[in-house]
């Protein structure tokens, strides 16, 4: 074989490849693309256009009603038979519509009578103006085929081309200005808005701000808002288009609008710049709706009577209905003053609680996490102002609640007309009014000083304890060695234990709360039985002593004992039956064979 012909087969292969890739597969997108730009009834694209036009003719055939557009410094703008600012989103909406209509096959190349067709005194004619250049466009829509699934149609370029067009292309473009026009009547943006004020008559009805991240009402009360419901509302009012134009005050002057002094002025202001948005509302018309308008500005609007509503309804739907305004980690210090006595909780910087009254002790913090997660679900159920009946209590609360956090300290006063009642009244240092509770939600927080402390008598984790020493009164002492799931028994005998057995002992060691304080000092431990203890349990890691109880005598009627803590001097009472868990003999541990 030559060696030249495996060069010219490579050669007819890459020609043969470039054949294809050129006229197969890229000219064939370029062929796709030119067919499909033959099929459509105008070659624009939507950001091309500079103005547009609509023309519909009248019922008489003779007057029309003509709309012009124009785009003015990237906003589109009515410009006939009025100038008044145009719904961009509703501008776009119908020249994306006008670039993809497609026309569903050729009727007749050139009709001799445009008539038949509707064409002669159309429906709709559409022209768009280009840039740059000002190329003009213009489609021509005439009437529906017999279906009505259809309309005739024909361009500036071909006018005597007749073509089928879908007929949503007519109902897209056949838009009157009130169609086209903006009918936002507060033009900002609802995420901007730091301030709302609502005057009723002139005078100040509702006053909402954003202050670091809340709102908070100041008219006609104190305190936070919801701000659910604070951001639905300023929605409703940004969100809020006009039914209807009155574009000449020879439809009626303000004041027989009601609009030279109108019921309501709605106020926005927005946070960075403190810029004014306002609208005010005036009279109703013969459907129910209300006059309005930005400012003193012109045009006057006609707005649902349902927006109108919700400037009447009452202030009180915004409060928070929370009581305590400081988040649940924010709170450093919780104070309670009662007519039994007091008590403080103290939160250091590692996040630990413990109390400074009426002693030093310390907090159980999975109690102190319920009562701050109960301070956090405290709501009112309501709001009331302060009456004069109520007057005589607010001076003598049941019990007074006082919370420091990152702002600073709160208040909360319980208060209840009877002691049977099942309703609290609250005054906080931070609201107007008394918040009304119900009484399972304020007993919650009704805690006294011994539920919150800490009242385990031992600190250790059953895990690491691999050593344990039980001495019971009388009986001879018994020792386990092991862990976790393997015990085994080493004196007075040697066996495998339960170590199931074990591990419940070591959970009720860690388990035991006292009920209260017998002695603070030791000397006394002879007076409680400890010079001969019913029973003593020590527990070890390796030859590190982790923890030891003894139990001695009985007391108040043999239903708890005392008990001592290693490293504790105070004599406690605890629950009798601990006594039981703790075995006696071996065999109440071996592992049964």
């Amino acid at each position: 074989m030559s060696a030249r012909k495996p060069l010219v087969y490579l050669g007819i292969f890459l020609a043969l490849a470039a054949f294809y890739y050129f006229y197969e597969h890229k000219g064939g997108q370029d062929r796709t693309e030119q067919e499909e730009q033959e099929k459509k009834a105008l070659l624009f694209s939507p950001d091309s256009v500079d103005s547009f036009s609509l023309c519909a003719l009248g019922a008489d055939s003779v007057s029309s009603d003509t709309v012009s557009l124009a785009r003015e410094n990237g906003s589109w703008w009515i410009v006939f038979p009025l100038r008044a600012e145009a719904d961009s989103e509703a501008v776009a909406r119908l020249l994306s519509s006008a670039a993809g209509a497609d026309r569903n096959r050729v009727v007749e190349d050139s009709a001799a009578d445009l008539s038949i067709f509707g064409l002669d005194r159309p429906s709709l004619v559409f022209e768009v103006t280009l840039r740059p250049g000002a190329q003009v466009q213009r489609l021509t829509l005439g009437r529906k085929n017999p279906g009505d699934t259809y309309v005739y149609a024909a361009n500036l370029d071909q006018p005597r081309r007749v073509v089928l067009l879908n007929s949503w292309v007519l109902s897209d473009l056949q838009k009157d200005v009130f169609a086209l026009r903006d009918k936002k009547v507060l033009r900002i943006a609802k995420t901007a808005v730091g301030r709302l004020v609502v005057l009723k008559a002139g005078e100040p009805a509702l006053e909402v701000s954003r202050e670091a991240g809340d709102w908070k009402l100041t008219k006609p009360f104190g305190g936070l808002a919801d701000r659910d419901s604070v951001e639905n509302l300023i929605d409703k009012l940004v969100e809020a288009r006009a039914e209807a134009f009155v574009d000449s005050l020879a439809a009626g002057s303000p004041a027989a609008l009601e609009l030279d002094r109108p019921a309501w002025t709605v106020q926005l202001y927005e946070k960075q710049s403190g810029a004014l948005y306002s609208l005010e509302v005036g009279g109703v018309d013969e459907k129910g709706r209300y006059y309005a308008r930005r400012g003193q500005m012109q045009p006057t609007v006609l707005l649902a009577a349902d927006v109108v509503g919700l400037l009447g309804a009452d202030p009180g739907r915004l409060r928070d209905l929370r009581l305590v305004a400081a988040s649940r980690d924010s709170i450093v210090q919780i104070a309670l003053e009662t007519a039994d006595g007091a008590w403080q909780a103290d939160k250091d910087s590692a996040g630990a609680w413990s109390f400074t009254r009426p002693e030093r002790a310390k907090a159980d913090g999975s109690r102190i996490d319920g009562y701050l997660l109960d301070l956090k679900d405290l709501q009112a159920r309501r709001f009331v102002a302060a009456a004069p009946e109520l007057n005589r209590l607010i001076g003598r609360p049941e019990f007074t609640l006082t919370l420091t956090g990152d702002r600073g300290s709160e208040t909360l006063a319980f208060v209840r007309a009877a002691p049977a009642d099942s309703l609290y009244y609250v005054i906080s240092s931070r609201l107007d009014g008394l918040a009304v509770v119900d009484s399972a939600s304020a007993g919650r927080l009704k805690r006294a000083f011994h539920d919150l402390r800490l009242r385990k008598v031992t600190e250790f984790e059953t895990g690491r304890i691999n050593r344990v020493r039980i001495e019971r009164q009388g009986k001879e002492a018994i020792e386990l060695a092991g862990g976790e799931d393997k015990w085994k028994i080493t004196s007075p005998t040697q066996a495998e234990a339960e170590s199931w057995k074990v591990q419940n002992l070591l959970w009720d060691i860690a388990d035991v709360e006292f009920d209260s304080v017998l002695s603070a000092t030791s000397s006394d431990s002879a007076a409680f039985g400890f010079a001969s203890p019913r029973a003593r349990v020590l527990l070890w890691k390796d030859d590190s002593l982790l923890a030891a109880v003894s139990l001695a005598d009985s007391v108040a009627g043999g239903r708890r004992v005392a008990l001592r803590s290693a490293g504790d001097t105070r004599t406690l009472a605890v629950d009798g039956k601990i006594l039981g868990e703790i075995v006696q003999k071996t065999d109440e541990l071996e592992k049964k064979k």
